[in-house]
């Protein structure tokens, strides 16, 4: 006969057979248990099975792509959630923020810190340039700047450092890349932290970001 334990649903046996040993395979497994990186299919789930998880155990639950660690208080993501631009994307004569098809990411925990990092690669021209902005669900918050072709022109030597809620970089008909870098500070709404993107100045030409941009959110604290 056997049985599983009720967080990991680890099989040990169970008998009057001494040879067996039940009560010290159990001891064995109160041990063994806690180090694991443990599975689950849900966030209730989990809550379920492990509602008193020890400091410092890891867990991870299907359908996401992060290890959880809990800190004390919370299960925080040990590993980044990321994105990869998978196709190209074109916008031809609008300054109307789009949401980027490929470059969204889930904020895994409520009420938490994290850093925000993106490479976009992008061909726009000097009139039309590019701007960029996220959009995070209700009661979170972010800034960001990083490093880009002014909008006043150049491929080399230019730059625009901004901390805000958006920023806009330069075009020069020929490829360029913009490397963004922020804070995101989530609240009580689940939801994405989402890329968003359109010309700077309307021209009737195509703004382009490349596939290959990225898109990376890591938990702080």
């Amino acid at each position: 006969m056997s049985a599983n334990t009720t967080n990991q649903q680890i099989t040990y046996p169970v008998g009057t057979d001494l040879a067996d040993n039940p009560t010290a395979f159990l001891d064995m497994l109160a041990d063994v248990e806690g180090r694991l990186v443990q599975r689950y299919t849900s966030n209730a789930d989990r809550l379920a099975r492990n509602p008193t998880p020890a400091t410092g155990e890891l867990s991870f639950v299907s359908g996401t792509t992060w290890y959880d660690r809990w800190t004390g208080a919370k299960w925080l993501p040990i590993t980044p959630v990321q994105a990869v631009k998978t196709a190209n994307q074109i916008i031809n004569n609008s300054t109307t923020f789009t949401n980027d098809l490929h470059l969204f990411v889930p904020i895994p925990t409520l009420n938490s810190t994290y850093a925000i990092e993106a490479t976009i690669a992008y061909v726009s021209t000097a009139v039309a340039d590019i701007k960029l902005q996220f959009t995070v669900p209700a009661g979170s918050g972010f800034n960001f700047g990083g490093y880009g072709a002014a909008t006043t022109g150049g491929t080399t030597g230019d730059a625009n450092f901004s901390w805000a809620t958006n920023v806009s970089y330069g075009g020069s008909g020929s490829d360029m890349v913009a490397i963004l870098q922020g804070t995101l500070i989530s609240g009580g709404t689940a939801g994405n932290l989402q890329l968003q993107w359109a010309q700077n100045t309307l021209e009737a030409t195509n703004t382009t970001v490349y596939s290959r941009s990225w898109l990376r959110l890591t938990a702080i604290s």
